[in-house]
């Protein structure tokens, strides 16, 4: 049964969520920050050094500093908005079931509206592209292994996709990562030269990921400009005020993630990834709660049970609504709905574990 009033009201939605989100570029949208670093690649500066706020990988600057003289900040939003709403739409339409792929993107309306309100890039790094690369993984594995390379060089949190790839030909994901990284980084070479491009990788790996390793957050620089805080919706959150160590993080995020390996259903193991880059991350506002993309399109479409589906899904919409409120702020509403789901996608795949029995599923 087609349902285009569930189209119309999510597409009516996103739309109102972007206006705001362009009339935000005059205060405090993300994407102000995001403008800087574009800008800085065209600069003789380390484009780290432009804005504290900027800390994705150099690779979406150098994509986008060629055209920032020509369209300036407004017309660069603009590009960027549209972009990543035609992935979003793209990625919907080639879902089996288009009506419940709309359900799903409805369900997570506030963390798309988020996303749109900040200026932030989060649909296109961990929903729509990475979705698209799973459902032409069959028939076009070139063309996802591309797909699948351009997330992780616009926000580092879309490696979590990975380990599906390298289940299956590993050597070949390998060797497409690598020649679609060189691609990459070859435009950053023609637009910042080989001295500027060492310096951003350097500063960019330093800053962030030995950071990461060696404190459990990003680093003492960027956590002083208020990154991490009471609306970090990340299950190390949680563990840290708790007091828990470490390695025993560590271990849980290793275990969580292991299911995705194991279980012949592809959709559920994509599903379980998502799931684990949302609630794993050493941040997690709601804005990177559009991970559940998948993982809610495969509730509502492999659970027989009518009333535990709703009631799922009642659930994890409630838990991104309740984010208006104080207490839906402190309880951290959204990993609660996520870890929900997450049970979920385990339970669903217990009969699909390579040591059951093998059963493919697609999405």
């Amino acid at each position: 049964m087609k349902r285009p009033l569930t189209r119309i009201i999510f597409w009516s939605l996103v739309i109102i969520a972007t206006l705001i989100g362009m009339e935000r570029l005059n205060g405090t949208s993300d994407f102000n920050h995001i403008y800087l670093g574009i800008e800085c690649a065209l600069q003789p500066r380390v484009i780290y050094d432009c804005s504290p706020y900027y800390r994705f990988p150099p690779v979406f600057a150098y994509l986008l500093a060629p055209l920032s003289p020509l369209l300036h900040k407004w017309g660069t939003f603009v590009l960027v908005m549209i972009l990543q709403l035609l992935s979003l739409y793209v990625a919907l339409e080639m879902l089996p079931d288009r009506d419940r792929a709309y359900t799903s993107a409805l369900l997570l309306i506030v963390p798309i509206a988020d996303t749109l309100f900040l200026g932030q890039i989060n649909i296109m790094a961990f929903a729509s592209l990475p979705l698209i690369a799973l459902l032409l993984e069959e028939k076009r594995a070139g063309l996802s292994h591309m797909l699948i390379t351009i997330p992780a060089w616009i926000k580092a949190l879309g490696i979590v996709y990975f380990p599906h790839f390298l289940r299956k030909r590993p050597l070949r994901f390998v060797l497409n990562l690598f020649l679609f990284s060189l691609l990459l980084l070859g435009i950053g070479l023609s637009v910042r030269g080989p001295h500027l491009l060492i310096a951003d990788i350097n500063t960019w790996l330093s800053e962030m990921v030995t950071g990461l390793i060696r404190s459990g957050k990003l680093t003492e620089r960027v956590y002083a400009h208020g990154f991490v805080h009471y609306k970090n919706y990340t299950l190390l959150s949680v563990w840290k005020s708790l007091h828990l160590p470490t390695p025993g993080y560590i271990l849980l995020s290793l275990l969580m993630v292991l299911p995705a390996l194991i279980t012949w259903n592809r959709s559920l193991s994509f599903g379980i990834l998502a799931l684990s880059g949302a609630v794993l991350s050493p941040i997690s506002w709601l804005h990177y709660y559009v991970f559940l993309l998948l993982p809610t399109y495969n509730l509502l479409t492999m659970e027989e049970n009518r009333r535990l589906r709703i009631a799922l899904a009642s659930i994890l919409f409630s838990s991104f609504v309740l984010t208006a409120v104080p207490a839906g702020i402190h309880l951290k509403t959204p990993l609660i709905g996520a870890l929900l789901l997450y049970g979920w996608h385990i339970w669903k795949s217990r009969p699909r574990l390579y040591f059951w029995r093998k059963q493919e599923g697609n999405p």
